[in-house]
């Protein structure tokens, strides 16, 4: 019943026609008993006002497509089935446009059902303004598409790669009265990174315990120490190092090693790389490894005192003394003497219940398990020098690592024939004299530098020791020493699993294994010149190469010389080009202003003749006026 104070609004006004039409859905719904209740979901209301209607026959221009999908409401992408409203029309909507409208469709809620006439008129600016919209968002959008498909690989953008880092770059991590450790992180430009500690222990001092978070190789190159570690199942090993060893701790080892107080005041140290790929989200704040002591540091009072069964003021004494430095001097008291928690905080962390349980899983060795290069036989042996390279079949602690160490030892006026790795990237360590390295960068079928080494340049640069060089996998490479000294570099091959080394010179080259017709044809030369170029019989992949280092060295002090002088003719053209800008600026200000001096005396002059003017004509009314009096 209507209320007698309710105003009856006219049959044919526009506000009526909408209530009826709104009383009309409402009986509509209910007779479907809520199977069409999404059609009045403020996403269909939406999808309303998106469609053509017959009132005010207007058509939304579409771009053209070759298949043909079902009719789909825009709001909810689901086939028409019951249009919710006599205005309601679903056209045919292009694929493309679908995922354009789907980010737009939140912006246009919400809105009422089947809107009157009046209503449309009133939206309907909004609504083209809107389809326009949805077009330029769903064009924009598939161009990004398309052009991120077709450049897949420079989405990853990858680090600059950087074949040499000289030793003065290393960053130093740690500096003590005690010792010393410097850092550098090299890459090989396809995405895989290694970190590099170069530790420098004096004698007598201490590495404190630390817990690996990947794998770790190390070479000693001086010193003489002991390496202490604990495997995660808490047998605890010792080992003694000297100069030449190599050997290999696995992530979640926790070790700390001893130099020895050794009376020539030699300093242990020890080069070690880590693969980063190994820790997750690998950075400088979360290292290759973790403190012992800030480990056990980082839990409550309570914690540490109920877990390990000690007091509460042995908890204090060990939270409250001050962090030292990773390498420390030698108390020189022996393992008797050390405090009982030491064992109870090392069988905590490793699920060792007890000290008797502790002491029964401790296994010390009676002998090196470490491989040293310098008392083994060489792979490669001649005049020329001596090579060798590591696989676990020669060092059971490689099994299962991503490492393969090798050492080179160049003699004077030396050369280690051209080759690359095709399935490892190589990291050395220049230990020993100076020398030049030769890297070429590969390329594709037609000659152009493959996409991942796209910055990759073939390259030459001189090496010393203390400095790092890296080789990436295909590329290859040659290094040679001068004539006046030796070379030495220790490095590690990035994997162990059949990559064998392929060599251009010597009984295994590949060259050899290639028709002299098909060699003379990927060179464009003739069959002759090609059977000269592997006339040598020469079966060595360490030949002698006199002054070749020197003559190396010499073009690249002229290529450095080219370089400078075009980067200062570039400077000097540049400096040209600013200086006639400048002059050209210059020359157009002034040219600017004289123009509006002799606009500013043009206007001026037109204004004094335009008062003379106006002057001129008072005047002459003035005497037509006094003329006029008298005759008057």
């Amino acid at each position: 019943m209507s209320s007698p104070n309710r105003r009856r609004l006219p049959a044919d006004s526009p506000a009526e026609r909408e209530r009826k039409e709104g009383r009309k859905l409402k009986k509509t719904y209910q007779e479907n008993d809520g199977d069409d209740e999404e059609l009045a979901s403020p996403l269909t209301r939406q999808s309303n006002r998106l469609q053509p209607t017959s009132h005010r026959r207007t058509s939304v221009a579409l771009p053209a497509v070759t298949s043909h999908p079902p009719k789909l409401c825009l709001a909810t992408w689901r086939p028409c089935t019951v249009p919710p409203c006599e205005t309601h029309a679903c056209p045919d909507v292009p694929v493309p446009l679908l995922p354009s409208i789907l980010i737009l469709m939140p912006s246009l809620l919400p809105f009422p059902a089947c809107p009157s006439q009046a209503q449309r008129q009133r939206e309907g600016t909004y609504e083209m303004m809107s389809l326009r919209a949805l077009v330029l968002v769903g064009l924009t959008a598939i161009l990004c598409t398309l052009a991120t498909a077709e450049n897949g690989d420079d989405v990853h953008h990858l680090p600059k790669f950087t074949s040499l880092v000289a030793k003065e770059n290393r960053q130093i991590l740690a500096l003590s009265e005690s010792g010393k450790i410097t850092a550098i992180d090299v890459h090989d430009g396809y995405g895989d990174a290694y970190h590099l500690q170069f530790i420098t222990m004096e004698p007598g001092s201490i590495f404190l315990p630390v817990l690996l978070r990947t794998d770790m190789a190390f070479y000693v190159h001086t010193g003489r120490g002991r390496v202490t570690f604990i495997s995660q199942g808490g047998d605890e090993e010792e080992m003694d190092i000297v100069r030449g060893d190599v050997y290999r701790l696995e992530q979640g080892t926790t070790f700390y090693v001893k130099s020895h107080p050794d009376p020539a005041r030699e300093r242990l140290r020890i080069h070690a790389i880590f693969d980063t790929s190994e820790i997750d989200c690998y950075s400088a704040l979360v290292g290759a490894y973790s403190n012992v002591s800030d480990l056990v540091r980082g839990f409550d009072d309570g914690v540490l005192q109920m877990g390990f069964g000690v007091s509460a003021e042995t908890v204090r004494d060990i939270k409250s003394a001050p962090t030292p430095p990773p390498i420390v001097l030698s108390s020189g008291r022996n393992e008797t003497e050390e405090p009982n928690w030491k064992k109870e905080i090392i069988g905590a962390l490793f699920g060792v219940r007890g000290t008797s349980d502790f002491l029964s899983k401790k296994k010390k060795m009676s002998g090196s398990k470490a491989f040293n290069f310098f008392k083994a036989k060489p792979d490669v042996q001649n005049a020329n020098g001596w090579s060798t390279a590591l696989t676990h079949k020669d060092l059971k602690a490689l099994k299962g690592s991503h490492f393969a160490p090798f050492m080179v030892n160049l003699m004077r006026g030396s050369m280690m024939g051209p080759h690359w790795n095709p399935r490892a990237t190589e990291v050395a360590i220049v230990i020993e004299g100076r020398g030049v390295v030769q890297l070429i960068c590969p390329s594709d079928a037609s000659g152009k530098k493959i996409r991942a080494a796209a910055r990759c340049q073939n390259t030459r640069f001189e090496v010393k020791k203390g400095d790092v060089f890296v080789v990436p996998r295909f590329h290859p490479m040659a290094q040679i020493s001068y004539n006046n000294e030796t070379l030495a570099f220790v490095g590690f091959s990035s994997s162990t699993k059949n990559n064998h080394p392929q060599f251009l010179t010597g009984k295994r080259s590949v060259l050899r294994t290639i028709g002299v017709d098909v060699l003379a044809a990927a060179f464009n030369v003739n069959s002759s010149v090609v059977e000269g170029f592997l006339a040598s019989r020469d079966e060595s992949i360490m030949r002698p190469c006199t002054s070749c280092a020197e003559e190396m060295k010499a073009k690249m002090k002229r290529e450095e010389e080219e370089k400078r002088k075009r980067e200062e003719e570039e400077e000097e053209e540049e400096w040209e080009r600013e200086e006639e800008a400048r002059k050209k600026k210059e020359e157009a200000a002034a040219r600017k202003e004289k123009e509006e001096d002799e606009r500013k005396r043009e206007e001026e002059e037109e204004e004094k003749e335009e008062r003379r003017w106006e002057e001129e004509e008072e005047r002459k009314r003035e005497e037509e006026w006094k003329e006029g009096r008298k005759e008057e």
